[in-house]
């Protein structure tokens, strides 16, 4: 039967799809190398569970970055070792490693080396440079904060309420949809009058081929 580990934190995680042998392979594997004590017991737990996916979410944060490090540094090693001659087995496994690399390229050097004052203190440098409330928002959940820190967030900079702080989460939420909503139409907007030009024959002939 199938399985999933996901790769990365807020409500879209990259998904890597496997058996879920080798889901339970690629745990137990990355628990015989990591330092942390209850990092080894959870990824060990979840892999002899049966579970049919995995998230960041999983563990706790601040075991994220030794989870990260350590897939990068012995799976493709330990596949190479005990599945080598497998037709498929390593190939997969890089895919997962190659993910996990663009993930961590990408996000280490932010949320994952901040704590929660680095991470306001971000957030106030960005709105005095006329950032809005709903761009910083954004950036704290793309890089795993989730609704709730959010709203905390909210608090801490704009002294508001509860109440108040959870409206504005919300608001910047649906505000972010419909940026996305509007950056997906403008792409196939894009793409459809560059098809439409190709077609109408404003775009050069490819070399080698006849007039019509």
């Amino acid at each position: 039967m199938s399985a999933d580990f996901y790769v990365g934190f807020g409500p879209h995680p990259e998904p890597w799809s496997c058996t879920r042998g080798m889901l339970g392979w690629v745990l137990n594997t990355v628990a015989g190398h990591v330092q942390d004590p209850g990092l080894a017991a959870t990824l060990r737990a979840r892999a002899d569970s049966g579970l049919q996916w995995f998230y960041f979410d999983s563990v706790e944060r601040d075991q994220v970055p030794e989870l990260v490090q350590v897939m990068i540094d012995v799976l493709i090693p330990a596949a190479e070792r005990e599945y080598g001659d497998h037709p498929w087995f390593v190939p997969h496994t890089q895919e997962l490693v190659d993910l996990v690399t663009e993930w961590q390229a990408e996000y280490r050097v932010e949320l994952m080396e901040w704590g929660y004052e680095e991470a306001l203190a971000m957030s106030r440098r960005q709105l005095a440079a006329g950032a809005s409330m709903e761009e910083v928002l954004t950036r704290l959940r793309t890089k795993g904060f989730f609704e709730a820190e959010c709203v905390l967030a909210v608090q801490s900079l704009t002294n508001s309420t509860l109440v108040e702080a959870r409206e504005v989460v919300v608001h910047s939420q649906a505000w972010a949809d419909r940026r996305e909503h509007t950056e997906q139409l403008q792409a196939a907007l894009e793409e459809s009058l560059d098809m439409w030009a190709a077609e109408s024959g404003s775009v050069e002939p490819e070399s080698g081929r006849g007039e019509r």
